[in-house]
């Protein structure tokens, strides 16, 4: 199993004092604040996955839509910072304060391979997790690479035992038929995507119940009582209360059992 560090860069000039804050997002020490005009602090590595990686500009805190922020080591009100002889990141809108915090930043981005010490830093993810593959035999899982927004050095790396491991735990893992020697292409996010691939590629080998079953979906949903029944229910003294079946009660939970065909793109 390879080095999975996650840890960000040493900030060069960083008092130790603004290290030990705490991100309000995140819940981690922060080494470089992110300030909008909203004036709500949160960390550089915060606001760098929503603004980069999520295109998200909004304030994590107040919603407020931030045209522009100032990575900086200390908390200053927005308006009192003077940002004309700032490095300036402008795809982004990022002010910086100096180099060493702009550099932290570029940190972030990289795609850095974490075994080798003198290999320098690809291109782009696509290089990096070629060269993981090729040289070291670990590999990354593709379902969090597309779905979970998160810097490349904090993504799961790890041989393929482990790998598959995780397609188990966290995934859905399908090991029906030929799939059971498939390595990375049988695996998927939700429970729906396995059995719809289980329909259509494994259901000749299932009996009829097995295969019945497989091609249906059930649906939970909660149904609120509506407020005139809810009133007639207490003035009958709870009569519609036992199992959901009275008249005046009609809340609780439901199932809906809906052919799974509806939910598979044709075409």
């Amino acid at each position: 199993m390879s080095r999975n560090v996650s840890k960000s860069p040493e900030v060069v000039g960083c008092p130790g004092d603004v290290q030990d804050e705490v991100c309000v997002v995140c819940f981690r020490p922060v080494e470089v604040y992110s300030v909008g005009e909203c004036d709500h602090p949160v960390c550089y590595e915060c606001s760098t996955r929503m603004r980069v990686l999520c295109a998200r500009n909004e304030c994590p805190i107040c919603r407020k839509e931030m045209s522009k922020v100032v990575f900086t080591r200390e908390v200053i009100p927005f308006v009192s910072i003077q940002t004309r002889n700032m490095h300036y990141e402008r795809r982004y809108a990022i002010f910086f304060e100096n180099e060493g915090v702009m550099r932290a930043y570029d940190f972030l981005l990289e795609h850095r391979c974490k075994a080798c010490d003198d290999m320098p830093v690809f291109r782009n993810f696509t290089q990096l997790k070629d060269h993981m593959r090729k040289y070291h035999e670990r590999f990354y899982c593709e379902l969090c690479v597309d779905h979970l927004k998160v810097p490349t050095f904090q993504m799961r790396i790890c041989d393929y035992n482990a790998l598959r491991k995780h397609f188990r735990t966290d995934h859905y893992l399908c090991e029906e038929g030929d799939c059971q020697e498939e390595r990375f292409t049988s695996v998927f996010r939700t429970k729906l995507d396995l059995q719809a691939h289980c329909t259509q590629n494994h259901s000749q080998n299932m009996t009829k119940q097995a295969a019945r079953q497989a091609r249906t979906v059930d649906i939970e949903f909660t149904l609120n009582p509506r407020p005139q029944d809810s009133h007639r229910q207490e003035e009958r003294g709870g009569r519609g209360s036992r199992g959901g079946r009275g008249r005046g009660g009609r809340g609780g939970r439901a199932f809906f059992r809906c052919p799974i065909h509806n939910f598979i793109k044709t075409g």
